[in-house]
C-alpha cells in the first residue's frame, strides 16, 4: 500500500512552513520565555540578600514585585494590540531592551521608589513583551492548526527548561557575584535574546490572499465581552497568579522561617521548574485531545489538595520536595489551556489581544498574591492565612471553569470592500476573475442547484437534477463520529494506509469542533453515507479535509453536494478561504475541487504532516 505522501501530488495551498522553520519558531520562543520567566522565577531569591543589604522590610520587597506583576497585567492587553497589528518580532525586542534596563536599574536603586521602578514597572512593562501572551500568540499565528498545539506545548517546556536552569545558575552567582553581579549577569544574557525578535516575526500574507477584510479590533472586544466564559476564564485566572506569586516569591522565606536550610529552597524551585517543563508540554499536547476546560478545573482542584497537604503536614524534604513537584507539573501548564479556550472560541486574529485582557485577572492575583503575603507576615508573624486564601481560590476556580462554554463562536461572513454584488460575482467566478488563494468561497459549486435552508444544525437539501429522495447534511453530530471515521478509514484503506495520526483522530474524532472545526456528515434514508471535516487554521483559512462517500454510493453526486455544503459552512464559521491538500492519484476528486472554483497552488510533495493529506 503507498502512502499518500508521494512526489507527484498536488495541493490547493500555500506550502506550510518547514520543520527548520517549526523548531526555529519554537526554539526562539523557548529561549525568550525561558529567560523573561525564569528570572521572575528566582527573583525570591534575592529577597533576603537585598532586603538585607538595603535595610528594607520583606513588605517593601514584595510591593516592588506585586507592582511588577500588576503592571505586567495592566500592559499585557496593550502589547497584544500592538502585537496583533504590527507583528510580535517588534514587541519582543522592545521587551527585551526593556528587561535590560530594569535589571540594570534594580542595581542602581538605592531608594523603595527606585527599587519599586526599576523591578515593578519597567520589568513589568519588559514581561508583558517577552512573556505568554505574545509569544504564544507568535508561535499560534506561524503554524497551522494540527500542529499548533504541540509547537505551544514544546516552547512552554523549552522555557520551562530555562527557568530549572536559572535557579541553580543564580543561586550561584548570587553566592560568587552577589545580588547585584547576579543581576548584572541576568542583563547580559537577556541582550543576547534580541536576534530572536526577528525569529518570532510573523511573515506577511501574500499579495491578494485576504479576500475580506479582518474583524475589527472594537467589534472582536465587544465580541469577547458579550461571551460569559471570557470572564470565567478571567476570573479563574486570579487563583493561578495569586497561588503561583505567593509561591515563587515567599516559599524561600516560609521555609526558613520553618527552620529549613537555604539550599533547601534553591532544590524546591528547581524540582518546580524541572516539573514545569514535563507539566507544560503534558498540557499542551493534552489540550489538542481533550476539552482545555476540563483540564483547567482538574488542575486547580489538584493544586488545592496540594497545597493543603503541604501546610498540614511537618515540614522537611518528605513533605517539600513532593510538594514541589506536583506543583511543578502544573505550574504553567494552565497557560496553554487557556490560550487553547480563547483560540477556540475567539480564533487567532486578536488572539494576543484577548489573551492579554483575560492575563489582567492572572496578574491582579499574582500583586495580591506576593503584596498579601509579605503584608500578612508583617501582621501576623506567619503565612498561615495566605496559604489558606490560596486553597479556597484554587477549588473556586475549578468551579468557575467547568461551565465554560467553549464552542467556537459562529460569525456572519463579511463582505470585502469593493466586492461586485452577489450575481455579478457569480458571473466573474465562472470567467476566472475571482482573485484568491482558493476560489471556493468566491463562487457557487457550478452545475450544481440546491434548495435548502439551515434547520437546527442540518441542511435539509433536495437534489433534484441528481436524485429523487430528501437527504440530509447534518453538522458535528456526535452520534455519527464513528461513521465519520468508519468511512475515511474504509477510503484510505483502498488508495493508501492508515497512518497514526489517522489512528489518533479516530479515538477522538470530535476535537476537530473543539478545535474550532466542524464535521459534516451526509445521511440518506437515515444511513451515514459520505462525510468530510473542516480543520480550523490560521484566521480566515480553513482547512477540507478527509471527505469520503461509501463505495456503492459514488458517481451519485453525493461528493459535489457534500463539498458545496461544506463551503456554505466554513462561510458561517467566519473562514475566508478553503485549501485542501489531494494527490494527484485522485483524478475524479481533482476535477470535481477544480470544477468548484479551486486552483492548484503548489505541486509535490506535501507540505504539511500525514494528518492534512487526506
Amino acid at each position: 500500500m503507498t502512502s499518500r505522501i508521494l512526489e507527484d501530488s498536488m495541493t490547493a495551498c500555500e506550502p506550510g512552513p518547514g520543520r527548520a522553520r517549526v523548531w526555529m519558531v519554537v526554539v526562539a520562543a523557548g529561549a525568550v520565555m525561558g529567560l523573561a520567566l525564569g528570572l521572575r522565577h528566582v527573583q525570591g531569591l534575592f529577597l533576603l540578600p537585598v532586603t538585607g543589604t538595603r535595610g528594607w522590610s520583606r513588605e517593601l520587597f514584595g510591593l516592588a514585585l506585586a507592582v511588577q506583576n500588576l503592571v505586567w497585567g495592566l500592559a499585557q492587553p496593550l502589547a497584544g494590540m500592538v502585537a496583533d497589528r504590527h507583528g510580535s518580532g517588534r514587541v519582543v525586542a522592545s521587551g527585551v531592551v526593556l528587561y535590560v534596563l530594569g535589571l540594570y536599574g534594580m542595581t542602581r536603586a538605592t531608594t523603595a521608589a527606585g527599587f519599586v521602578l526599576a523591578a515593578g514597572v519597567v520589568t513589568g512593562l519588559a514581561l508583558a513583551g517577552t512573556a505568554f501572551g505574545v509569544v504564544y500568540a507568535a508561535v499560534s499565528r506561524q503554524l497551522p492548526g494540527e500542529r499548533r498545539a504541540w509547537a505551544v506545548g514544546m516552547a512552554g517546556a523549552l522555557g520551562g527548561l530555562g527557568q530549572f536552569l536559572l535557579v541553580p545558575a543564580t543561586q550561584g552567582l548570587i553566592e560568587g557575584l552577589g545580588w547585584q553581579g547576579a543581576l548584572l549577569a541576568g542583563a547580559a544574557a537577556f541582550a543576547l535574546m534580541l536576534p530572536l525578535a526577528r525569529v518570532l516575526r510573523e511573515p506577511r500574507p501574500a499579495a491578494g490572499a485576504q479576500s475580506a477584510p479582518p474583524q475589527a479590533l472594537g467589534e472582536a472586544l465587544r465580541e469577547a465581552c458579550g461571551h460569559r466564559g471570557f470572564w470565567l476564564l478571567n476570573l479563574g485566572f486570579l487563583a493561578c497568579g495569586f497561588q503561583l506569586a505567593f509561591i515563587a516569591n515567599h516559599l524561600p522565606a516560609y521555609l526558613a522561617d520553618r527552620g529549613l536550610a537555604p539550599e533547601a529552597a534553591v532544590a524546591a524551585l528547581a524540582t518546580i521548574a524541572l516539573a514545569n517543563v514535563a507539566g507544560i508540554y503534558a498540557c499542551g499536547v493534552l489540550g489538542g485531545r481533550y476539552r482545555p476546560k476540563y483540564l483547567l478545573a482538574g488542575i486547580y482542584l489538584a493544586r488545592s489538595v496540594a497545597i493543603a497537604l503541604f501546610v498540614l503536614l511537618p515540614p522537611g524534604p518528605w513533605t517539600l520536595y513532593p510538594f514541589a513537584a506536583v506543583m511543578g507539573l502544573m505550574w504553567l501548564g494552565t497557560v496553554p489551556l487557556t490560550n487553547g479556550v480563547l483560540s477556540g472560541v475567539f480564533g487567532l486574529r486578536y488572539l494576543g489581544t484577548l489573551f492579554g485582557l483575560v492575563f489582567i485577572g492572572h496578574q491582579l492575583g499574582s500583586f495580591l498574591g506576593v503584596w498579601m503575603g509579605g503584608r500578612v507576615f508583617e501582621a501576623t508573624g506567619s503565612y498561615a492565612l495566605v496559604w489558606l486564601l490560596a486553597i479556597a481560590l484554587g477549588v473556586l476556580a475549578a468551579a468557575l471553569h467547568w461551565p465554560i462554554d467553549d464552542r467556537p463562536l459562529l460569525r456572519s461572513p463579511r463582505r470585502p470592500p469593493h466586492e461586485p454584488p452577489p450575481r455579478r460575482r457569480r458571473a466573474a467566478g465562472r470567467r476566472g476573475g475571482v482573485r484568491a488563494v482558493v476560489r471556493g468561497l468566491a463562487a457557487p459549486a457550478r452545475g450544481l442547484r440546491l434548495a435548502g435552508r439551515l434547520d437546527h444544525g442540518a441542511v435539509r437539501m433536495t437534489p433534484t437534477p441528481l436524485h429523487g429522495v430528501p437527504m440530509r447534511i447534518h453538522y458535528d453530530n456526535e452520534q455519527h463520529a464513528a461513521d465519520f471515521i468508519r468511512l475515511n478509514e474504509a477510503w484510505i484503506g483502498e488508495y493508501f494506509r492508515l497512518e497514526e495520526a489517522d489512528r489518533a483522530l479516530a479515538r477522538d474524532p470530535m476535537r476537530i469542533v473543539r478545535e474550532g472545526g466542524s464535521i459534516l456528515t451526509l445521511s440518506n434514508r437515515g444511513e451515514v453515507i459520505g462525510a468530510c471535516a473542516l480543520l480550523r487554521e490560521e484566521d480566515g483559512m480553513m482547512q477540507l479535509a478527509r471527505m469520503a462517500v461509501a463505495a456503492g454510493e459514488r458517481g451519485k453526486g453525493w461528493g459535489r453536494i457534500l463539498l458545496a455544503t461544506a463551503l456554505q459552512r466554513a462561510r458561517q464559521l467566519g473562514a475566508r478561504r478553503v485549501r485542501l491538500l489531494s494527490n494527484t492519484r485522485l483524478g475524479a476528486a481533482i476535477h470535481l475541487y477544480e470544477a468548484v472554483g479551486f486552483r492548484a497552488v503548489h505541486r509535490g510533495p506535501h507540505p504539511g504532516t500525514p494528518a492534512a493529506t487526506s
